[in-house]
């Protein structure tokens, strides 16, 4: 009732939005204090403030945070193999959308021998990353492509956490910029928003029906200053069904695999081979 009461009334909803932000902001002040200033994890790479952790996984836990940077780089490893694909084949490895360095932390401790490129379009987070972790050639993108990478200059891309937050067009542009950037042959995997996804947040009939009828579905929640994540209002949350995601998809790329819950059991993995 309240939830329905807050949609129906901006101003009321404004005022929500306000305090949950400031809320949000004192919680971070409290854990930075308990933190200290320079954590690091057991391979003692540094771990990002509370903050830039919300940002890229939507919790304060610093555990959470590399838990589930962990699970999430077994699983990239897994939806590979899946395909028939070796890790140690690639070679040149862009993380698209590194945000503050969740997974790629972890490929860093495993394969020192690899080159990694970590892109954002987010400054603070492209900043901190410089700023605290090597080995890694760390780069803002624009929000809109096309980017500053050379053609072909990668064999293998992952974007975790960012066509799930992107309308209909922006993956199109995105998904004709990636293919610009991987070499032929190479191999890309994104992950999505699909059933899994639905059925976890409990999607409402209506919404349920219109993700039916036209594969895709793009769900609006906060903007402006109150939005908690600090990311651009374009980013929001999106979910599409496999069928849409074949058919669009398979216009740019070779569909190796899509894989329902792949990563870290709540958003399906997409893996593409270049043309």
């Amino acid at each position: 009732m309240i939830k329905n009461l807050i949609k129906k009334t901006p101003l009321l909803g404004q005022f929500a939005a306000f305090v949950r932000y400031q809320d949000l902001k004192r919680k971070i002040r409290l854990v930075d204090k308990t933190e200290g200033a320079h954590p690091v994890d057991l391979a003692g790479i540094a771990i990002p403030p509370a903050e830039l952790r919300y940002r890229v996984h939507g919790d304060l836990s610093q555990k959470a945070f590399l838990n589930v940077g962990r699970q999430v780089t077994n699983n990239i490893r897994k939806c590979i193999e899946r395909v028939g694909c070796k890790w140690s084949s690639f070679h040149d490895i862009l993380d698209f959308g590194c945000g503050s360095a969740r997974v790629i932390r972890y490929f860093l401790a495993e394969d020192v021998e690899k080159k990694f490129t970590g892109v954002d379009i987010n400054q603070e987070l492209v900043d901190w990353c410089k700023a605290n972790i090597n080995g890694v050639n760390w780069k803002l993108t624009p929000t809109l492509p096309p980017t500053n990478l050379e053609d072909n200059s990668f064999d293998f891309i992952y974007g975790i956490s960012v066509f799930t937050h992107l309308d209909r067009e922006l993956q199109r542009l995105w998904l004709k910029e990636l293919g610009r950037i991987i070499r032929p042959g190479g191999i890309i995997l994104l992950t999505v928003h699909g059933t899994a996804y639905a059925r976890h947040i409990n999607l409402g009939e209506s919404d349920r029906g219109k993700l039916r009828d036209n594969g895709f579905l793009y769900l609006s929640g906060v903007t402006g200053k109150w939005k908690l994540d600090g990311l651009p209002d374009f980013y929001q949350t999106a979910i599409q069904t496999t069928g849409q995601v074949r058919q669009e998809w398979s216009e740019h790329f070779d569909i190796l695999g899509h894989f329902e819950g792949g990563i870290n059991k709540l958003q399906d993995a997409v893996v593409l081979k270049a043309l």
